[in-house]
């Protein structure tokens, strides 16, 4: 139910007052400050659903204050940390959201820094193999892939960026001046992927469940912008 799956949000909102202070200081873009109250706010929490939330908000406070690579390892102790091995969706939402925070950090930036940080240690590292040719762009939607896979139902920025790989793909195939019949199969394989993909966004983008704690609203048009593209 909405209750349960944004409970550590809502508790947080209500009884902790590090976080709340944390939050105007995001509002405020003072992000040195913001994570040093996250920090404190860590001292008072009361699960792990809330421990994961905060963690998280440190991670993205970190990335936005120029910090990129020390973001990334921080979304990493997130989605690889055998503490948060759980059966809770929430908290599996939480590192499927931390790991799509990592593929929007290298889109962002074209960073080869940032991959080679991302793209290190296991699972990380398996993500990268041969076959591509030091193709970053195919370990980039293993990763996405990876995501989607975390949670039940899957993540929807997940399946986005994964449609989003294909479609360009697609798009890059299409544009050839000649197509062989294997690159013609290869359309159609792909599209199918791709349809199957927005079909699920479309049947489920204004759900909330589908959305990790409160993030629908700031998600949303972030997920329709990328439907779009695709």
């Amino acid at each position: 139910t909405t209750s349960s799956r944004t409970s550590a949000y809502q508790t947080l909102r209500l009884t902790n007052e590090d976080y709340n202070e944390a939050q105007s200081f995001y509002s405020q873009r003072a992000y040195e400050k913001e994570i040093e109250k996250y920090g404190a706010a860590l001292n008072n929490v009361n699960s792990l659903g809330e421990e994961v939330y905060i963690k998280l908000r440190i991670a993205a406070a970190t990335n936005f204050a120029g910090n990129h690579l020390k973001a990334v390892e921080l979304f990493k102790n997130i989605a690889t940390n055998p503490r948060y091995a759980s059966d809770s969706q929430d908290i599996k939402k939480g590192i499927a959201q931390a790991v799509v925070a990592l593929v929007n950090m290298f889109y962002k930036t074209n960073d080869k820094a940032i991959a080679k940080k991302i793209f290190s240690g296991k699972p990380y590292e398996d993500f990268i193999m041969e076959e591509d040719a030091g193709d970053i762009n195919i370990a980039l939607r293993r990763l996405a892939e990876y995501a989607s896979s975390l949670s039940s139902p899957p993540y929807l920025m997940a399946e986005a960026l994964v449609a989003k790989w294909y479609a360009m793909e697609i798009y890059d195939l299409k544009t050839k001046k000649v197509i062989s019949v294997e690159e013609q199969k290869q359309i159609q394989k792909y599209e199918a992927i791709v349809k199957a993909k927005l079909t699920y966004i479309d049947k489920n983008f204004s759900d909330p469940q589908y959305y990790y704690e409160d993030l629908m609203y700031h998600n949303l048009p972030i997920l329709l912008r990328v439907k779009g593209t695709v």
